[in-house]
């Protein structure tokens, strides 16, 4: 009987742990300029410094970063999950989306919830 229960409380613990485990981020190798970087938006990298160059070879759908205040990121993943549409991202790919994010809603900016989200797609910052 303590054996059963035992194994059944293990086998209880091992399923209720896969749904509370999150992945290692797995870094690689940038195309850019070659420093590791996150490969999942969850695992943002702070301390790679790009230039506006590098952010603008990063300007289609399948490969979208911006720049907005000083922090570079790789929004690919959110383009057609942005609650305004997916043009409200596609324009700023590429170049400095810091007016574009911060001069929405006739300035006011984002809300909160929109910078912290933002913060899981950061991959460096600019030089």
């Amino acid at each position: 009987m303590k054996k059963t229960v035992l194994v059944s409380l293990v086998a209880a613990g091992l399923m209720l742990g896969a749904g509370c485990q999150t992945a290692s981020p797995v870094a690689e190798k940038n195309s850019v300029n070659g420093n590791r970087q996150a490969a999942t938006p969850s695992a943002p990298v702070t301390n790679v410094a790009y230039a506006m160059e590098d952010v603008a070879k990063h300007a289609t759908r399948q490969d979208c970063w911006t720049a907005i205040d000083g922090k570079v990121y790789d929004v690919t993943a959110a383009i057609d999950q942005h609650p305004g549409g997916a043009e409200g991202i596609l324009k700023s790919c590429g170049v400095d989306g810091s007016g574009i994010f911060n001069g929405i809603k006739g300035g006011a900016g984002h809300p909160p919830k929109a910078s912290e989200s933002l913060q899981r797609y950061q991959v460096g910052y600019l030089k």
